[in-house]
């Protein structure tokens, strides 16, 4: 109805050049105000929505529509705004979301559901800003998040939950950021990995653990990146290894790892992340079992592999950690097999 309103106006104005322009929009303007129900169609002719108008203003109610002629959500205007509750639909029906306005602004409790019509999420809120509980549930009615907010700013204590319940995360926010101590949970319920945010990054120390409570790692993190020695320890407590990271990557010569008994297992250098250079892995005895180079993090060139005799057993051939081709030897050094490989990335 408004495109042919402008159409007759533009008609008015070729056929009465003589008027004066300012008039006649000021007259136009009067008579057009919006009073009572309109309606908005799309290109096909399909109706979009309905309001309802009071002195040129949405004041009342209105209703969307899905293309089938479902209501797709509805509510009440006051001078334009929303106003009191604003109901959404999905298509079959059943109630999407809940929400609540004063002038415009979400205010109150807002509710969103799961098309089975189980509660999702659960959100307060005051004068358009979150203020209070949020609560996020998952489709079996086990709570996903608990989070408060203060301003529209997420503060205080948040606790994150497994799909079954159980708690994952506890931590703690102030102005929209992690800030105090933040803990992690296995689904026994014991702890398996504790750190402190500052200012939504992780600082100073940390801590992960076994399911058995015993500690797996510790070290330092400098916003949000290990920085230093990182040791890490076995579920009896004893050291496995300990490499020095940069940046939030390993970066560390000689890393070595260590057997649950104290024993060398393995020693190379690592470059940001990535093992370079030789590779050697040892028996308890502290014989040679294994040796080779790696590049780019990648097994190159021939790797031995030695019994505890000091007798070479087996050599592999790698090209970019691919393994190619092996020769295996009995006691004496003879070749007793030999077996090729299809790099299947070519």
């Amino acid at each position: 109805m408004s495109n042919i309103r402008i159409l007759v106006f533009l008609a008015v104005l070729a056929v009465i050049p003589s008027l004066c322009f300012a008039d006649l929009a000021q007259d136009l303007s009067q008579k057009f105000i919006k009073d009572g129900y309109y309606n908005d169609y799309d290109e096909k002719g399909v109706l979009v929505k309905t309001v309802e108008y009071k002195d040129g203003k949405a004041n009342g109610r209105f209703r969307v529509f899905y293309a089938d002629g479902r209501i797709k959500s509805m509510g009440t205007n006051l001078n334009g705004l929303f106003e009191g509750m604003v109901q959404g639909y999905f298509p079959d029906g059943r109630l999407q979301f809940k929400t609540f306005y004063r002038t415009g602004r979400m205010h109150g409790i807002a509710y969103s559901y799961y098309p089975s019509g189980k509660m999702h999420e659960e959100i307060a809120y005051i004068n358009g800003a979150r203020e209070g509980r949020t609560r996020e549930f998952a489709e079996n009615g086990k709570p996903i998040r608990e989070q408060n907010f203060v301003g529209g700013k997420e503060n205080g204590g948040r606790k994150d939950f497994y799909p079954d319940g159980r708690v994952l995360r506890e931590s703690n926010f102030i102005d929209g950021k992690q800030d105090g101590m933040i803990y992690e949970y296995n689904k026994s319920g014991s702890l398996k990995a504790g750190w402190k945010g500052i200012n939504g990054l992780r600082q100073g120390p940390g801590k992960e653990y076994y399911s058995n409570g015993a500690l797996h790692t510790e070290g330092v993190w400098t916003d949000d990146q290990l920085n230093g020695p990182v040791r890490i320890y076995y579920p009896s407590g004893k050291l496995k290894s300990q490499v020095n990271f940069l940046g939030g990557v390993m970066h560390d010569d000689p890393y070595k790892e260590l057997y649950e008994t104290g024993e060398l297992l393995s020693k190379s250098t690592v470059i940001f992340g990535k093992r370079e250079g030789l590779y050697q892995e040892y028996y308890k005895s502290g014989i040679l079992k294994r040796e080779g180079n790696f590049k780019d993090g990648l097994e190159e060139g021939v790797f031995k592999n030695y019994t505890e005799g000091a007798h070479v057993r087996l050599d592999s051939f790698y090209e970019k950690g691919v393994l190619l081709h092996e020769k295996r030897y009995n006691k004496k050094g003879k070749i007793v097999a030999e077996k090729f490989f299809y790099d299947h990335s070519k």
